[in-house]
């Protein structure tokens, strides 16, 4: 841990106060390291430029159906600069967006800090939101677990430097949302919730009007990819079978199946 401490980057948004719960539970305790990164605003494509952010929609386009808006583009900038912080401290970290609302502190250091330490030298995340609202109740001496998918959004992670590595490298250029880069991470949860995301009248700086929900493409283009109809009509020289397949098929199929699995094991869908 730098200086002892455990690194924690805070993506703070301009003239806003939303980062004032998590400064006044982490500023004295000395357990953690605070730093605090201005959060990349870009209203439109120009100021994408201006900022000389460098992107390319083509791929995102081909998959979603629609280009990544300025704010998506802004977002990833913002977490990849975070990213980089955390891939030049050896024992990697945590990043926080500032809406992110810690459950317990002393249950996140503890998860946290054993998560890096076994997963040191590995390229592992651990979403401290959980996976699609599911939570074990009975007492784990490990208190995290390997999922196949995806996990939910980055609001809160933990990420050894390694992997901070690879998801740098997997969206520089950004050409992908933050959350998540197709990279060669393992991706784990928390028994547990650790982080909570927003308080009740919180709303997303990057889709406001919840009109892109992220990453999700339409209704008729997730008809059409999963015909394969896209990948047959879009010819694409950049996009391979297994590039399709992995990011149309497999990717559907683990997120519903994952659900399942996790509940066979012993999670539960908590509110």
């Amino acid at each position: 841990m730098a200086d002892g401490k455990l690194l924690v980057v805070v993506i703070r948004t301009p003239k806003s106060d939303r980062y004032l719960p998590i400064e006044s539970l982490f500023k004295d305790d000395q357990r953690f390291k605070l730093e605090y990164i201005e959060a990349s605003m870009t209203p439109s494509y120009s100021e994408v430029s201006n900022r000389s952010i460098a992107y390319s929609t083509e791929i995102f386009e081909y998959f979603q159906g629609r280009k990544l808006t300025p704010e998506e583009i802004g977002c990833a900038d913002s977490h990849n600069r975070a990213r980089k912080i955390v891939k030049d401290n050896l024992f990697g970290g945590v990043i926080l967006e500032d809406d992110a609302r810690i459950t317990d502190i002393d249950s996140l250091f503890q998860e946290v800090d054993m998560f890096l330490n076994v997963k040191q030298n590995t390229t592992s995340v651990l979403n401290l939101t959980g996976f699609r609202n599911l939570s074990r109740k009975k007492s784990f001496q490990i208190s995290f677990t390997r999922i196949l998918t995806q996990p939910d959004l980055a609001v809160g992670y933990a990420l050894t430097s390694l992997a901070s590595h690879y998801l740098l490298n997997a969206n520089c250029p950004i050409t992908d949302v933050a959350d998540w880069p197709q990279s060669k991470c393992d991706y784990y949860i928390s028994n547990s919730r650790k982080v909570i995301h927003g308080d009740l009248d919180t709303k997303s700086l990057i889709d406001s009007n919840e009109i892109y929900f992220r990453n999700r493409p339409k209704i008729n283009i997730k008809f059409k990819n999963t015909l394969f109809m896209l990948f047959v009509k879009k010819s694409n020289e950049s996009i391979t079978f297994k590039d399709y397949f992995l990011n149309v098929m497999l990717l559907s199929i683990l997120w519903r199946t994952e659900k399942i699995r996790l509940i066979l094991s012993g999670f539960r869908v908590t509110k």
